[in-house]
Order: C-alpha cells, then structure tokens, then sequence
C-alpha cells in the first residue's frame, strides 16, 4: 500500500510505501465508530404528504392507502403520526413508516416518500 506526500514548500509529491505503523493507524482509524453517530434522515410532514398521489380527488391514490393503513395502528401511533411536523429515522415510529411505505408501494417508491426533506 503506497501513500503520497505532497510538499508544501515545493509542490512535489511523493509516492512511497506505507509502513506497518501507518497501516496499522489507518485500519485503526477506519474501524473506530463515526464519532458523529448515525446519520438521521428527517422528512417533514409536508413533504411526506405531497409526495404522496392522492389520485384525481386529493382524496384516493397512495393517500388513501396510508391512511387506512395507519386505522389500524394504536391510538398512540396514530396520534403521533397525525400531529408530527416531521418523521426522522432515530424515533421509534420510523420503522412502522418504512414497513407500511414499503408493504404498500414497494421499496423504490418507499424510498422516494421516505427521502429526506431538502429544507434540513
């Protein structure tokens, strides 16, 4: 495994083989956790709806099927689900978001619902 080194004095660089010090470092850096933590997707209520096909009424398509959907939730889930201004992928109600999106239009669908909102 070779590294390059670039010098700052005089624009050259160079290219030599790493030693097992350096080797070991960066496998070491690679294995450590992302000390960031997971990335959280957020999709705002809005967006979630729009993206959704409410087929020629606003009130058919992929809204209905949703809505139904989430009927036969707990009262709990649905409340959370109903007042949320977003849904982000750390809360508990995300995965019920992604089994339900994916159960009823399939993953490539899913995950354009389910894309994170652009207004982060």
């Amino acid at each position: 495994m070779n590294i390059s080194i670039l010098d700052g004095e005089t624009g050259e660089v160079i290219e030599r083989p790493m030693t097992p010090y350096e080797i070991a470092e960066l496998e070491a850096f690679a294995a450590a956790p992302n000390p960031f933590g997971e990335l959280v997707t957020v999709v705002y209520s809005v967006d979630f709806w729009t993206r959704l096909d409410g087929g020629a009424d606003g009130n058919s398509g992929e809204v209905a099927q949703v809505l139904a959907a989430m009927e036969q939730q707990p009262i709990r889930t649905r409340k959370i689900f109903e007042t949320a201004n977003s849904f982000r992928s750390d809360h508990e109600l995300w995965p019920l978001l992604q089994q339900l999106a994916t159960g009823l239009f399939g993953e490539e669908r899913a995950a354009q619902i389910l894309a994170p909102s652009s207004q982060q």
